[in-house]
């Protein structure tokens, strides 16, 4: 979706996905919420504590060697051809805080994953407190959602859509951690909204993600209650899918290609970059769509097999992890 959203919005061209794309980003929160979070849950209901020290090194050796050979490799290409990228974009983006200024940094994509490392260094601290202050430790969890979510969507109403791109897109995130919360904690209010309003679910989520057909995120009520419907309806979807829908071979397949989500969605940018560059001419616009995507994907596994996956091993070998893999979703995240 998000790939899709990308070059459409580039080329002005009709592909798929041109719409709706921009709302794989709140998807990607809703399950970066749910998954990675889940790993904590767990962690706590094994060995009855959370090892934030143990937690962020685990992401540093899966986000960071991708992350900066994309973001290193691209300041040394730009200085070599002779156009070098300027201070005020180099710092933010090494440092994860793109989200906060005007700039997008060495690409404009990366505004997620400073997000994305904001929330991965608030959660576990945020739980280990919790776990050392209360012996029901997320029992509130419920209504700090609801106000996370409140807030969030006061902010979006009264500042500026260029603000956007921070901490008021965490309603989704914090959604997703809701689910999980649930999902570990609480099953039997999952079971009972699948088993006596299945349908309803399914069709109060199609409800909610409708307005993302129709209008663009620019649009003000889109930017502000739509986002709420959006991340709602996604959580709704992810509920729906992992109790509803079968596993088959197709879904299966795009599993393998989900693994290397990250990576994939790390060098879609400079790859859309070089295909409008080399590939693009209105009369192609089909064979610059497929080369882009396919790329991409080529690419990413690529990175993932050459930087991220070897870290993450190297990092396993050195460090014992109590806590087992218990799906194919864990791997994703």
């Amino acid at each position: 979706m998000v790939l899709s959203f990308h070059f459409g919005h580039m080329t002005n061209s009709p592909v798929i996905f041109r719409q709706i794309g921009w709302s794989g980003v709140d998807l990607f929160f809703i399950l970066s919420g749910f998954l990675i979070s889940g790993l904590l849950f767990r962690e706590y209901k094994f060995s009855g504590h959370i090892r934030v020290g143990h937690f962020l090194a685990k992401r540093s050796m899966k986000l960071y060697p991708a992350y900066y050979v994309l973001v290193l490799g691209s300041i040394a290409i730009a200085m070599y051809f002779g156009s070098p990228y300027k201070w005020n974009a180099i710092w933010p983006s090494i440092v994860f805080v793109q989200n906060y200024v005007l700039s997008d940094g060495i690409w404009y994509h990366l505004w997620s994953m400073a997000v994305e490392e904001h929330f991965y260094i608030l959660l576990p601290v945020a739980f280990w407190l919790a776990t050392k202050h209360s012996k029901n430790p997320f029992g509130k969890l419920p209504h700090v959602t609801g106000g996370v979510i409140v807030f969030c969507l006061i902010g979006r109403c009264v500042l500026p859509l260029h603000l956007g791109y921070s901490h008021l897109r965490f309603d989704g995130l914090a959604f997703g951690v809701l689910i999980a919360y649930l999902w570990e904690f609480r099953p039997e209010v999952i079971n009972q909204v699948i088993r006596s309003r299945g349908r309803w679910l399914l069709g109060a989520t199609l409800l909610l993600l409708s307005p993302q057909f129709v209008l663009p995120i620019t649009n003000p009520f889109m930017y502000t209650v739509g986002l709420t419907a959006t991340f709602l309806g996604y959580g709704g979807l992810l509920i729906y899918s992992v109790k509803c829908v079968k596993h088959n071979r197709v879904i299966e397949y795009l599993a393998r290609i989900g693994a290397y989500s990250y990576t994939i969605y790390l060098v879609h940018a400079p790859v859309l970059m070089w295909t409008l560059h080399h590939g693009y001419s209105v009369d192609r616009i089909g064979v610059a769509f497929c080369s882009y995507i396919s790329l991409s994907i080529v690419l990413g596994v690529l990175f993932a097999k050459l930087l991220t996956i070897p870290a993450s091993l190297w990092k396993r070998e050195s460090q014992t992890n109590s806590i087992p893999d218990v799906s194919i979703l864990t791997l994703a995240a």
